[in-house]
């Protein structure tokens, strides 16, 4: 996939991002992998010229979540 559309959160070890705009509307899905597993966290409708920290939160919390449940 094109750099363009998905990023690293910059302090968030793991944690990605999907991009996606249409019209003018930007879509953001977080995610990360788990061997050669995408785990999608949390998507949302960016409203806002930074991401808001309850959404970057939300997507870690479930993250940890996902990753004690698989040990």
């Amino acid at each position: 996939m094109p750099s363009g559309y998905c990023k690293k959160l910059k302090g968030h070890p793991g944690l990605l991002e999907l991009i996606y705009k249409y019209r003018k509307n930007a879509y953001r899905i977080f995610y990360f992998f788990s061997g050669t597993t995408i785990i999608l966290l949390h998507g949302f409708l960016k409203k806002t010229e930074k991401t808001p920290i309850r959404e970057i939160e939300l997507a870690k919390k479930r993250m940890v979540e996902w990753k004690e449940r698989k040990v």
